[in-house]
């Protein structure tokens, strides 16, 4: 089901934003914090970081499961 058609045709533009939002908030937070984790600790410390969120990312995903269907 598409995420536009699950929501509430009165709500839907709010409802959206708010799903949206988030996202595109960390796509310009990221070179700041990047930088300054680079400026603080180097690169190494960024690829340190970049390797624990992927780790801490696949908890949830392999709970998800993989025999579910998307239309």
């Amino acid at each position: 089901m598409h995420t536009a058609q699950a929501m509430d045709s009165g709500r839907r533009g709010r409802d959206l934003a708010v799903i949206e939002s988030p996202g595109r908030l960390m796509g310009l937070a990221a070179p700041l914090v990047g930088g300054v984790v680079i400026a603080a600790g180097g690169q190494a410390a960024l690829l340190l970081i970049a390797v624990g969120l992927t780790l801490a990312a696949l908890v949830p995903a392999r709970r998800i499961g993989g025999n579910e269907t998307i239309s």
